[in-house]
């Protein structure tokens, strides 16, 4: 796991969660697993294997696969252009806070996938741990 200071900014809980998406988009999913803190109170669905994300990213936000055999990967954030047909379209990645407490909140960033944004979005916690910050991914979910 890795743990961010308890002085964390937005801007850097963001960043490791931008990390994950780089090492899923490089098909790197245990070591994406190894970043994440896995609370005590999530039910056995909610602990991610590598498995389980490349299922689950793979049929697009869904266990069934897609009727037309498409298998979807998470691609790089930085090299995802933004749709010609939406020209107002800016990836989500909000950051916020549970009552305003600076350790405690959510981060929900869209995921590319096959090069385009898509509608699947990575739902991720962020809490106290020990001296740190630990990141979570709660969910993942076609917003």
């Amino acid at each position: 796991m890795q743990f961010l200071s308890l002085k964390a900014t937005d801007d850097e809980i963001l960043a490791l969660c931008r990390e994950w998406v780089e090492l899923v988009a490089a098909d790197r999913l245990e070591q994406a697993i190894s970043l994440l803190y896995v609370p005590e109170t999530y039910q056995p669905q909610q602990r991610w294997t590598a498995d389980s994300l490349r299922t689950y990213i793979g049929n697009d936000g869904s266990w069934d696969p897609a009727g037309d055999g498409c298998v979807w990967r998470v691609t790089l954030i930085d090299s995802t252009p933004m749709p010609a047909d939406r020209p107002n379209f800016r990836p989500r990645a909000d950051v916020g806070h549970y009552d305003g407490k600076p350790h405690a909140g959510w981060v929900d960033p869209d995921l590319p996938l096959n090069g385009e944004w898509s509608d699947l979005t990575a739902q991720f916690e962020f809490s106290p741990v020990d001296d740190g910050i630990g990141l979570s991914l709660y969910d993942l979910h076609v917003l």
